[in-house]
């Protein structure tokens, strides 16, 4: 592993090896890189033009407006790329790449890309946009002729790579192999993630604090700037009469995380139907993501969700504690401490890292599990206690995996054991503060609650953990 950096900016994201991939296919598609606002993904597109290729067209829409109602008049990409060629004085080679950004404000340009599959191929196109869902809802997104790539503020792994600690990614994998974390290395990644936890994932922020840690003031700033310019978005989401339903959601919605969300604990005044309707559009922003219930008898774990039951999960922790209040300096002081007081925002962590981990090109999807115990007296179905509940489930190897994020000092719940026992799953996996520990009488793993990034690589290994 080897990366280069530039003084003053975050230079990598994962998602750039993507992109180069994307660069030379044959039978390529026009990319549309889709994502919450500030996430980076004008910043991606510009360092990949940067280093991979001779000449770059950008044209944002939100700025170039006068160039949408020309393709309102004509869809053909060999008259576009004329104009453009034209508009920027840039001559359009085999290896120019031409960049649609804020895309949302011009949807027929989400029309023409498709023609650019069709009839040019020869030619790298991408769009991006922060509100894209929103224009998509409108014109629709041709079936088969535009990819799609999702990107998300940066992970722990990528806030490892930035800061220059990428060679402890290499140095955890080879512990983990060799079923022991050596303990400086475990407690220099408890350190880093501190960091992460305390400023969350937002490019703008994490790059403010690996050039100036000491500042926090900017930090503080920055993420109010990021959190009102999400509020300002609202009246894009909707009708004027509906924005202070998006308003009550956005703010209490936090307040919920990890629990079973229920419209009624987010406001006795709203009706139901305008807190999920708010709700709906702010995950459609990226703000929020839904985690469904699914009863796990098999995959795809998404065959058997619930949609009425699920939690909620933000989209970055840093933004999350500062709308929340919390003092967000106190991660660097005691994490095993904070920890323990502050589970919510642990397992909103854990969720966030699993969405980054996926597949880029599909719409992620979380999914946790309970099982309810039915209270009969009388004869009669009185009303359902819950007494087993797992944070999350994933796919691994073409395995349902358990996963609880674990605080305090009890090794592991009766949830993972009881989930265990009746899905004959392989193992489980706790996330903690502890080191790596197996129990392999029970199939459980602890795992470093910094190690998620691994968890899609070290299949074979934990299995053989348990049962060696």
């Amino acid at each position: 592993m080897g990366y280069n950096y530039n003084e003053g900016v975050i230079m990598y994201r994962l998602l750039i090896e993507k992109l180069r991939q994307w660069k030379r296919e044959e039978n390529r598609k026009p990319l549309l890189i889709r994502g919450a606002r500030q996430v980076g993904k004008t910043y991606l597109v510009r360092e990949f033009a940067k280093n991979e290729f001779d000449n770059f067209i950008e044209v944002n829409f939100e700025y170039e407006r006068n160039i949408c109602p020309i393709l309102n008049e004509n869809l053909d990409p060999n008259f576009l790329l004329r104009y453009l060629s034209a508009r920027f004085r840039t001559k359009i080679t085999q290896n120019t790449l031409i960049f649609f950004d804020e895309i949302q404000e011009c949807p027929n340009a989400l029309v023409l890309m498709r023609y650019f599959y069709e009839k040019r191929k020869d030619v790298f196109l991408i769009g991006a946009g922060s509100l894209l869902e929103f224009a998509i809802e409108e014109v629709g997104l041709p079936v088969g002729r535009i990819r799609s790539l999702y990107l998300y503020p940066l992970n722990f792994k990528e806030f490892l790579i930035n800061k220059g600690y990428e060679q402890y990614i290499d140095l955890l994998k080879e512990n983990i192999l060799n079923g022991r974390i050596s303990e400086p290395i475990h407690k220099d990644l408890l350190m880093f993630l501190s960091e992460y936890l305390t400023i969350g994932g937002m490019p703008e922020v994490v790059n403010s604090y690996i050039n100036n840690p000491d500042d926090f003031e900017t930090i503080l700033r920055i993420t109010e700037d990021i959190i009102n310019g999400y509020r300002d978005d609202f009246p894009k989401y909707s009708k004027k009469s509906k924005i202070r339903y998006i308003d009550i959601v956005y703010a209490n919605t936090l307040l919920y995380i990890g629990k079973k969300y229920v419209y009624s604990n987010i406001s006795r005044e709203v009706k139901s139907r305008e807190i999920k309707e708010a709700l709906l559009l702010l995950e459609k922003a990226g703000v929020f993501y839904r985690v469904f219930h699914t009863s796990a008898n098999g995959l795809p774990l998404g065959a058997e969700k619930n949609e009425k039951k699920f939690k909620v999960i933000f989209i970055d922790i840093g933004l999350m504690q500062s709308i929340l209040g919390s003092d967000r300096s106190e991660w660097m002081k005691d994490i095993e401490q904070n920890f323990m007081l502050k589970g919510m925002i642990v397992e909103n962590f854990v969720g966030a890292e699993l969405i980054s981990y996926e597949n880029p090109y599909k719409k992620p999807e979380l999914y946790y599990w309970n099982r309810e115990k039915i209270i009969i007296e009388n004869n009669q179905r009185k009303k359902k206690k819950t007494n087993a509940e797992v944070d999350y489930l994933i796919n691994l190897n073409n395995r349902i995996i358990p996963l609880e994020v674990k605080s305090g000092k009890k090794k592991y719940s009766g949830s993972l054991k009881i989930f265990l026992q009746e899905k004959k799953s392989d193992f489980g996996i706790i996330l903690s503060t502890n080191n790596l520990e197996v129990y392999k009488n029970k199939s459980i793993i602890n795992l470093p609650v910094y190690s998620v990034f691994l968890l899609n690589e070290l299949y074979e290994t934990l299995i053989k953990l348990v049962k060696h």
